[in-house]
């Protein structure tokens, strides 16, 4: 079936094309009767715009991109869904580009988000290695592009992230509160700032307290157990990342009371700690505001404030045994 047009209506109605075309953009200048007219003939005929002419028309798109490797992490595919719902109460659509682990595939999404596919578009780097060859050409192109929880710090784009000093910070002291004599700080060996960020805030939080044995381990090392058995905090990344730590050091914790610390989840009991203390991220808040400055970076606004925003962690969650 052929796709219906502006003429198609036009013909329909018996008026000229031009009065169709501001009838459906509730232009003031067409009369009520007849945009009802014309809003009851593109019902009937099942008429469906055609996006890349209007935005080609009108320099709009009305979408946004949002760009990710995956959704395989519950952070990642909330942060979409909160997305998602933003940019709907802004009238914006979002549409999502995964690229898995395919560089080729991820210069191409951004290169069509940016021949006009979208306005502007949220991505979320990758926090294994440097996104910065994919993204500099749009960068440098000026397509609008905000970057979400990570970032690439050779590139200009607004960032809005988590405060992950603050909160690898406040990890260290409240396993201290709990009781822990030593520290055992536990991040990967990335070259992203989320990580960095987080290893230095725990690292500041523990030589404030005085903690007199602290360390910290790369993700194939194991914990030094030394000849101390009193209580220990370990703060790290992820429960991933902390349950392959725990068990290449098993013969070092045995026996040992642990507190843990660790950011975005813990799924089920804490053993073989005692407690654990997770730091829930504001996901809805860094979706939110991520989109509200990628449109205001579509619409040409001066963004107040710091280039990188830092939304302070939503909760701080304390596992107990449950058994």
């Amino acid at each position: 079936m052929p796709r219906i047009t502006l003429r198609d209506i036009a013909r329909y109605c018996g008026v000229d094309r031009s009065t169709v075309s501001r009838a459906l953009r509730d232009d003031p200048l067409v009369t009520p009767a007849t945009r009802l007219r014309v809003l009851d003939a593109a019902d009937r005929l099942n008429y469906r715009p055609n996006i890349t002419a209007r935005s080609l028309a009108g320099g709009r798109s009305e979408a946004l991109g949002f760009v990710a490797g995956s959704l395989a992490a519950p952070i990642d595919w909330r942060l979409v869904v909160h997305a998602t719902q933003r940019s709907t109460e802004r009238a914006y659509n979002l549409f999502v580009t995964l690229y898995d682990s395919d560089d080729a595939l991820y210069r191409r999404a951004v290169d069509r988000l940016g021949q006009g596919l979208a306005d502007g578009a949220i991505v979320l780097p990758r926090r294994s290695q440097s996104d910065v060859e994919v993204l500099r050409d749009a960068a440098l192109r000026g397509f609008p592009m905000v970057f979400i929880d990570n970032w690439v710090e050779e590139l200009p784009a607004p960032v809005v992230t988590t405060d992950n000093r603050s909160a690898a910070q406040e990890l260290v002291r409240r396993c201290l509160d709990a009781g822990a004599e030593e520290m055992v700080l536990a991040f990967p060996a990335l070259p992203n700032p989320v990580e960095m960020e987080r290893l230095a805030g725990a690292e500041d939080a523990a030589r404030q307290a005085g903690v007199r044995r602290l360390q910290t381990v790369g993700p194939d090392d194991a914990i030094d157990g030394g000849a101390s058995q009193g209580p220990i905090g370990i703060v790290g990344s992820s429960q991933g990342l902390l349950h392959s730590l725990m068990s290449r050091s098993a013969a070092q914790l045995r026996l040992r009371r642990m507190t843990i610390g660790c950011f975005d989840a813990w799924l089920g009991e804490p053993h073989p700690a005692d407690t654990v203390i997770v730091a829930l991220q504001d996901i809805e808040g860094l979706a939110r505001v991520a989109v509200d400055r990628a449109l205001a970076l579509v619409a040409g606004e001066a963004i107040e404030g710091p280039r990188i925003v830092r939304l302070p962690a939503l909760e701080f969650r304390t596992i107990h045994p449950s058994f």
